[in-house]
């Protein structure tokens, strides 16, 4: 298989697997709306919009970084790059999962949704291993192992799919079924950290390492991408944001069902245009 062939190849992997994650985003929707209460589903809501946002703000583009320096710098640094990527986004998930745990009762005041303290503290637990995690999917794009991307992204899809679906249609507890989806970003890490630690080849420092790039390199790229997504994000979740702090549980419920995102189409775009990169930078 020439190059184009497998560029091409490689990014309909990527585009295959986020659309079945799109896909399973909504047809989540579809069965929490029949298996939970409204409450307890506007509590499911405002969990996954947190964690939405957050994964917007939050990473300041640094995933997305690995797509042009990894290609840039080489093999010989691919995985030291990876693993320092993966500890800054860990560091910079810190303040937010600490807001999360101690603020989650003033936020719960404000929302009056029942229950949504004790879903926040999890969900504290989820940003936190989340971060870092988002590395794995970018790190094999950036390398060039679409297979793997295609595989790591399914697995987080399907995952957070069973976490939501199969203890709700079990009857858990709203703080059960937030557990487990906090359970999802856990197993997302620990992949992380087994294929760097294991799996990947390549020094940590050294001197083949140490000067090869500096962390506001990586802000530098990173922090435009972020502001455009930051921008998307809020286009589409403020309105979300007021309508649970100024209404009530159940009309909140109602509303975010009504005004999901459909990015089914758009998803293709950014996904298509995600694996070409490193090979542009290499060219």
């Amino acid at each position: 298989m020439n190059k184009d062939a497998r560029l091409a190849a490689g990014a309909g992997l990527v585009s295959q697997a986020r659309l079945v994650g799109g896909a399973l985003n909504l047809l989540t929707i579809v069965l929490l709306t029949r298996l939970l209460s409204k409450e307890d589903f506007a509590a499911v809501a405002l969990v996954y919009l947190v964690q939405e946002t957050l994964n917007a703000f939050g990473p300041l583009g640094l995933d997305s970084a690995l797509s042009f320096f990894v290609p840039k710098l080489g093999p010989r640094v691919s995985r030291a790059l990876g693993v320092h990527t993966g500890a800054i986004l860990t560091a910079l998930a810190v303040p937010y999962a600490l807001v999360l745990f101690f603020g989650g009762s003033g936020i719960a005041e404000i929302v009056d949704i029942p229950g949504i303290d004790a879903a926040l503290a999890w969900l504290a637990l989820a940003v936190l291993c989340d971060f870092p995690g988002q590395t794995l999917p970018q790190y094999f794009i950036a390398t060039e192992r679409y297979v793997g991307a295609f595989w790591v992204t399914l697995v987080f899809y399907v995952s957070r799919f069973a976490s939501l679906v199969v203890p709700a249609w079990l009857g858990a507890e709203i703080t059960t079924i937030i557990a487990l989806f906090a359970g999802v970003a856990v197993l997302r890490a620990a992949m992380y950290l087994v294929y760097f630690a294991f799996i990947a080849k390549g020094p940590l420092r050294g001197p083949e390492v140490r000067g090869q790039w500096r962390v506001r390199d990586l802000f530098a790229y990173g922090l435009p991408l972020s502001l455009s997504l930051i921008v998307g994000k809020l286009n589409v979740q403020l309105d979300k944001y007021l309508i649970a702090a100024i209404a009530a549980a159940e009309v909140f419920a109602i509303y975010s069902v009504g005004a999901t995102e459909l990015p089914l189409v758009p998803g293709i775009a950014y996904s298509v245009t995600g694996a070409l990169v490193p090979a542009l930078v290499v060219a």
